[in-house]
This record gives C-alpha cells, structure tokens and sequence, in this order.
C-alpha cells in the first residue's frame, strides 16, 4: 500500500514543472492535501529520499498550507543543505585546481555535477560524497593529492571489495562540514554490464563552471547511463531525487539527446525511464521519444534489489536465507535492470537470469577474496 505522503512525493520528483504541467500538478497535489497528508511523515520521508529542499519549494509554489512547525522544519533542512553543498563546493574547487596543476583530468559524477549543472540552486540537491572520475592511470595520483589537500584515506577492509570501481573514500572537514570524495576509475559498479571510462565514452566530457573553477560532467548519454545504473543499484527503496535527477536532466537538454543512438545502443537508459513511469508520471517532453507502458503495472514498484548488509536474519541457516532473499527480487526492479518490456512474462528472468547473475555477482567477489588484483 502506497501511502498518500509517498504518492506525493512521487509526484514532485523533478527539478522544477514546466509551465504547461502545472495546472495539472497542481489538481492532482491539491486532491491529495485534501486527503490529510500527515506533513510530519511528509517531511521525514522527504529528507529520506533527499528531496526535503526540493519539496519545500514545489509546496511553495503551488501554495499548498504548511503549519508553521513544518515550514520551519523545511526552512531548517534547506539551510543545512546549503551550509553543506557551500562547504562542498569550496573542497570542489580546490580539488579540482589541484587535479589541474598536476595534470590529472577529472569528470565529476551524480550530485558533485548536477547540483551545479540541474538545480536552481546548491540547497536543492542534497548529497553525501563528492565522487569524480579519473583515468586509471591517475588514481593514485589523485588519491595522494587528496592527501596533500589533508584528506585522510580509510582503508578498504571489506576483501571481497578489492577491485571495486573506485578508490577508498577520502575524508575532510571544510567550514565545520565532513566531506567525503571517492576516486573513481569507472563511473559504473563492476556489478553493472559495460563501463564509463574515460578511454570509452559515449561523447566528450561537457565543460561548465563551478563560480571561477573550470570543471567537466559526462556527455550527456553517458551521464543518463550512470544516472539509470546508479539508481538500480542494491537499495531497499529507490530514492526518488535520483528519479528527480534522470526526469530533470533530460527536460532539460532533450534537444541536445540522441534519442535514436540511446534507444539502439543503451536501451537500458530507455527502458529504465519507461518504468519509472509507473513510480511517477513521464514528463510530456519526454514522451515525444520515450512512450509511457501501458500494460497493467507490475509489482513492487519502486523496491530495489535490497543489499546483503540490510537484510536481518537470525544466524539459522544465515547464508542459505541470504541467497534466496538476494535472487527473490520485486517484479518492477527486474523489469527495469534485465530490460524486460512492460507487460512481458518474468519468468525466465526470475527463474534463469536473475539466479546466473547473483551466481556471478558473487563468483566474482569470492575471486577478489582469494586471488586479489595486483
């Protein structure tokens, strides 16, 4: 069951309406007010999914009534992030000058890009770690400038992890605010089919600047590849500033997306904003090339893949309760990660695929534990 917060929040996922959308939004957000949404769960579940910001400003702008509390609550929320996104910024800069001057080129990936690139403003995209895309070549490199920059580097003591798709996070304090960065060799998960590195890009890298600082973000395929793959990734629910950010994005430079390379040669990206059609309606920009399903939703919708570490099992028969949890995955997470077309039978995905993909998921991590990369 859907709660009414959910389905409003579900209905605000987006940078901003365009103009023509907001007669209807606002229809529909009204009908749901009306039906007493408990702004309380509203606005902890709001910061869960990382659109507290977000939503103050679409409840701002449709004027729905807040109860002085909560307004001060969202206020509060929006001016942390800010602080936060402020502090971020500066480490930005300062990393990024410092890749420079020694030589390293540097793509910033997810939040570290869009709160500058997608937002109106820095509040609006609230994030956790800096995370930017080096050449392999240069990891190490970056990593050691980062302890230059008094970055301390935690050590990776997970060992099935030792070929991971980024370096050991690197943390500081900027302005009183903790700033986490991961290197990156490949903006995708070992764990996802293909890559995005720089020797393979779709596109060249789109440069932008960060107030003075000259800075670099994925083409704009690429970024909606990661963007489609970032969100998929083993989470119980999936968070919707992620959806915010894919719906956001290509409203925004639909003119400037090649919609016939992305659909014949990532239809992942396709397939996976289809869906989430169903988590919350297509923008009508976007149906111009992506066409909303019209089969009978399936279930689960919005349910991730929920990571090992999340699932709570007593030590009886641990490993094997594990396994099946891991390969019983929600209908609309298969949908969208095995590119099956709405409508179409999972059977073969849940009772084939999916179990040769876990298989292989942790045959690859056994391999990393006992025979470790040089």
């Amino acid at each position: 069951m859907v709660t009414r917060e959910t389905q409003l929040l579900r209905r605000l996922c987006r940078p901003r309406f365009l103009v023509s959308e907001l007669s209807q939004v606002k229809t529909e957000i009204e009908a749901l007010w009306l039906q007493m949404v408990d702004q309380e769960k509203l606005i902890a579940l709001a910061e869960q999914h990382g659109m507290a910001p977000l939503v103050y400003q679409h409840l701002l702008e449709l004027e729905l009534p807040l109860s002085q509390p909560i307004r001060h609550q969202f206020i509060a929320l929006k001016l942390r992030h800010q602080t936060s996104n402020a502090a971020r910024t500066l480490a930005l800069k300062e990393i990024l000058s410092f890749f420079s001057a020694r030589q390293i080129d540097a793509i910033l990936l997810k939040g570290a890009a869009l709160m500058h690139a997608l937002y109106a403003n820095i509040s609006l995209r609230p994030m956790s770690d800096l995370d930017i895309l080096v050449p392999p070549a240069k990891a190490e490199l970056a990593q050691q400038c980062l302890r230059e920059l008094g970055y301390k580097i935690h050590e990776n003591k997970n060992p099935y992890l030792g070929d991971h798709h980024h370096l050991p996070m690197a943390s500081n304090t900027v302005n009183g605010v903790s700033i986490h960065v991961e290197i990156h060799t490949d903006a995708l998960s070992r764990d996802a089919p293909g890559s995005i590195q720089f020797n393979n890009l779709t596109s060249s890298p789109i440069a932008f600047y960060i107030e003075n600082q000259l800075a670099y973000r994925l083409g704009h395929i690429d970024t909606l590849r990661h963007l489609c793959h970032h969100t998929l990734e083993p989470v119980i629910d999936i968070k919707l500033i992620a959806v915010a950010d894919i719906y956001g994005y290509v409203v925004q430079h639909i003119d400037k997306i090649d919609a016939e390379i992305t659909h014949k040669k990532y239809p992942f990206v396709t397939n996976t904003i289809a869906h989430f059609h169903y988590l919350s309606p297509l923008p009508e920009i976007i149906t111009s090339w992506i066409k909303p399903p019209v089969a009978k939703q399936p279930s689960a919708v919005g349910k991730g893949l929920v990571p090992l570490s999340e699932r709570k099992l007593s030590n009886e028969h641990r490993i094997f309760l594990r396994l099946r949890s891991l390969i019983d995955a929600p209908d609309w997470w298969l949908h969208c990660f095995y590119m099956v077309p709405p409508g179409k039978t999972l059977l073969f995905t849940r009772y084939f695929r999916h179990p040769l993909q876990v298989f292989i998921w942790l045959l690859r991590r056994v391999i990393v534990r006992y025979w470790p990369p040089k």
